[in-house]
């Protein structure tokens, strides 16, 4: 399956997303660089995806084992080089995932399967952890 997106400018540094879901978004830049922040920066949008893109891949995988979630949340930290520097690629980035529910194996050995594999001009240092909370218990 191809997917196509259109970006469009918008004036400024605000660029609009069309997707084939018709959800599109806009982007934008911090107003000391430009913009109006009318939306997330496309870096912003890009951790984003990423960190949204592995946990629908997740989820995926504990409802086909009928794992019980109760909640998931995902960090992801971008590091990038320097400014001043062009372009800015990754030098790093870390996905961790936070998972609530009632059967903490099943769900551990599931997300820790699963890891972001890119391909960027510089290959970026990557790791993924995730904490896995049984329903009822402490962090």
């Amino acid at each position: 399956m191809q997917n196509v997106v259109t970006v469009n400018w918008n004036g400024m540094m605000a660029f609009t997303s069309e997707v084939p879901s018709g959800n599109g978004f806009t982007m934008d830049a911090y107003p000391g660089v430009g913009g109006e922040n009318r939306g997330p920066t496309p870096v912003e949008a890009l951790l984003s995806s990423i960190a949204a893109c592995s946990a629908m891949d997740v989820i995926s995988i504990l409802r086909k084992k009928q794992q019980k979630v109760t909640g998931y949340q995902i960090l992801i930290e971008g590091e990038r080089v320097g400014e001043g520097t062009w372009p800015r690629p990754f030098t790093s980035i870390v996905i961790r995932h936070r998972l609530t529910g009632e059967d903490e194996e099943g769900r551990r050995r599931s997300s820790s399967a699963l890891f972001i594999r890119e391909q960027l001009d510089t290959e970026p240092e990557e790791s993924a952890s995730e904490d896995v909370v049984k329903e009822g218990s402490r962090t």
